[in-house]
């Protein structure tokens, strides 16, 4: 009703315009920036891919493939914590990590399966943590004494904490 009554100043609407034009402009620069941020993440990330040897991929699949000739999905199955992708990763890693330390994968499943129940955020009633249920200072003294970065690491707690 009171547009009826006074018609808008022009001056007020050449304000109006301007703030409007400025505001989108900086949008616009806003949303450049963002994709251009974004764009040298996915270069990131597609050269980070290139260096991932197809050995190592090949090699994954084989312990993958070794593991469920052992039947270490078998022990997997009741196992609620690991689910999806991860379970050919852990099922994986098992034979892996197992044959490099010179330890039978099915006894290190079947430790797991005992300690955890294939749980990674497992924690016992004394704080042992973890698949293998480690103490902590154990754990420490274990990164301590392997310094490669890859090798071991603490797990990061999602959800489950």
């Amino acid at each position: 009703m009171l547009g009826l009554l006074k018609q808008p100043d022009p001056g007020d609407q050449l304000d109006q315009f301007a703030f409007t034009t400025a505001a989108a402009v900086q949008v616009a620069r806003e949303a450049q920036e963002r994709a251009a941020t974004a764009q040298a993440q996915l270069q990131d990330a597609r050269s980070r891919l290139r260096a991932v040897p197809v050995a190592s991929a090949a090699q994954e699949l084989a312990d993958l493939q070794e593991a469920e000739r052992i039947g270490l999905g078998r022990l997997m199955k009741d196992s609620t914590a690991i689910w999806g992708e991860e379970r050919p990763r852990v099922m994986a890693t098992i034979v892996r990590e197992s044959r490099r330390n010179g330890l039978d994968p099915a006894l290190v499943a079947a430790v797991i399966q005992v300690e955890s129940h294939f749980d990674p955020f497992a924690v016992s009633s004394v704080g042992a943590r973890g698949l293998m249920q480690l103490m902590p200072p154990t754990a420490q003294w274990l990164l301590e004494k392997d310094s490669s970065p890859a090798r071991i690491r603490p797990a990061t707690c999602s959800t489950r904490c």
